[in-house]
């Protein structure tokens, strides 16, 4: 049977163009938002983490800014949820990106609806995708990822709707969310801007270019506002702020920033395009970098997100959603070829799975048609709920395959899974193994740092205070800094000259050798089981005089 391509099942599974989820598809939808919801949360952290999540929980408690792109989406919605929720306020943020990963996955089988799946095999594919590796961990402590996920596939699913309504009004909603989508991660682009040239070619096609497109191009700005957040918290708000942080790289010895840095709209111009880079410093794409990515990194995506067997189901489920209903089947194509050249000409290694991430949900649901297709063969096409079991049976296999390499690193290059976060969780994901240590370690360090203290640190520890001092109010005698090789002898050396280092000492979260010779003397405080920290009372020493004083 061939179904058209604004064709979607209905409830029944029977083929009805134009309807809306019904009651059988929303008892699916429903199951994958309150199924992934218990999982997520009772694995999330129970408090602060390190690096980028300690940051982006005091960001969110704050309402503040945080590194490039700036994230305006989450620190709006976070401060919301920090209002909300009770408890610990980390965990409040690291709840937030597990109540995203299920309405993500609730999202992404209404999609499959949309798309022409039967309800049960779109339920198939939110399993598929909730269990992969990343976007699992994702929903386990506070990241952008599950926000931004679900931010496309409302996008995604209002575009189809409008596709498939032909109606003014529903080309106008999508190019909202569409821009609303940039405002989670821009990992979303080659997404938002295939769905968007699909509008525009439809609009093209109907010859209604003069009255559809501004309507288009002004949805798709309006969805973009969120971003106005980072200059009006820049300018107005005493909060946590990476653009502050900056500054203080940029401009060690006042902290003030000069010249085209000082400009709010250049420094939102910046965050969301910088890279985290120095101002003027440009993407290097070069044939060889892609290259090697493609060859060396995209297969360990697929070994430990989806495993060989889901690889190799997306195949078929893919022909036989091209004989379905083939305009969507190629919009699909598209969209993952753009995500995937775009990944791999911008980042390598652990951030590949995060930025492919917007691509894996239509696979997921490719890998559950193909479990469909490969079930009715099976001769069990009348025991649907199969399709689900065989799901989670599939992605057993990359969590396999991942707690092998923990301890047997795979091949001569010893390959194991692609983690950003360092805090690994036990076997699928249950918990983390370490759920305090980030805490205790902050803690510790407030204990041990003296009163009126510089505190410098590194991406790692930071954050951490970034919360306790800035989200948190405690502490707020020390003042913080970033420390990198450039930026920090002359801060210290501005320091120096209006405190006196007998009172108000210099301290170091880590000190790298290059850190320890050039400081006179320092003593090591320990702040946790096998943790010190770093501190000096006397002048930093000659060998940095120079650059101090550039």
């Amino acid at each position: 049977m061939s179904l058209g391509p604004a064709a979607v099942f209905d409830p029944s599974g029977s083929i009805a163009g134009g309807r809306r989820v019904g009651h059988r598809a929303g008892t699916w939808v429903l199951a994958a938002f309150v199924g992934s919801l218990a999982i997520y949360a009772w694995g999330a952290a129970p408090t602060v983490l390190y690096r980028d999540s300690a940051e982006l929980q005091a960001v969110a408690l704050t309402g503040g800014v945080a590194h490039s792109t700036g994230y305006p989406t989450f620190a709006l919605v976070g401060w919301v949820f920090g209002k909300v929720l009770p408890g610990d306020p980390a965990r409040r943020i690291n709840l937030m990106s597990s109540a995203f990963g299920a309405v993500s996955l609730a999202l992404l089988v209404v999609v499959g609806v949309e798309l022409g799946f039967a309800p049960v095999v779109a339920f198939a594919g939110a399993i598929v995708f909730g269990a992969g590796f990343s976007f699992w961990a994702g929903a386990l402590r506070a990241e952008v990822y599950t926000l931004a996920v679900a931010q496309f596939l409302v996008a995604y699913w209002r575009t189809l709707v409008a596709l498939r309504t032909n109606r003014a009004w529903d080309a106008g909603l999508a190019a909202v969310l569409l821009g609303f989508t940039l405002t989670g991660h821009l990992a979303s682009a080659p997404a938002v801007a295939v769905l968007g040239l699909s509008l525009a070619w439809r609009s093209l096609r109907r010859r209604r270019v003069l009255r559809e497109w501004p309507v288009l191009l002004l949805g798709f700005t309006l969805g973009l506002t969120p971003y106005l957040h980072i200059p009006w918290t820049d300018t107005h708000r005493d909060s946590v702020n990476f653009l502050h942080h900056m500054d203080h790289v940029l401009f060690p010895e006042t902290g003030v920033p000069t010249g085209a840095f000082a400009s709010p709209w250049y420094r939102l111009e910046w965050l969301v395009t910088g890279r985290n880079e120095v101002p003027g410093a440009h993407l290097a794409v070069t044939a060889w970098n892609v290259l090697r990515t493609v060859v060396w990194w995209t297969p360990l995506v697929v070994l430990f997100e989806l495993g060989p067997i889901a690889a190799l189901l997306a195949v078929p489920g893919f022909l036989a959603f091209r004989r379905d209903n083939p305009l969507e089947a190629h919009r699909v194509a598209v969209l993952v070829a753009a995500s995937l050249a775009f990944t791999v000409s911008v980042t390598f290694g652990p951030l590949l799975p995060l930025f492919l991430v917007f691509a894996m949900g239509p696979v997921s649901l490719l890998v559950a048609r193909g479990l469909e297709r490969l079930l009715a063969r099976g001769g069990t096409a009348a025991r649907p709920w199969l399709v689900p079991l065989a799901a989670a049976a599939v992605m057993l296999v990359p969590h396999a395959i991942r707690l092998w390499s923990y301890a047997h690193p795979i091949g001569p290059h010893r390959w194991t899974v692609l983690d950003e976060d360092m805090s690994r969780p036990l076997p699928l994901l249950r918990r983390f193994d370490r759920p305090f240590e980030a805490r205790d370690y902050g803690r510790g360090a407030l204990r041990a740092i003296p009163h009126g203290a510089i505190v410098f640190g590194e991406s790692i520890e930071l954050p951490i205070l970034y919360y306790f001092c800035g989200a948190l109010g405690e502490r707020t005698d020390l003042t913080l800094r970033p420390h990198t090789e450039l930026s920090y002898p002359r801060a210290v050396r501005a320091w120096e000259r209006t405190h006196d280092l007998a009172e108000h000492p210099v301290v170091f979260l880590t000190l790298p050798g290059s850190t320890r010779a050039s400081l006179t003397s320092v003593d090591s405080l320990p702040v946790a089981p096998n943790r010190w920290i770093y501190l000096t009372r006397t002048p930093l020493g000659e060998a940095h005089a120079d650059e101090a004083h550039p």
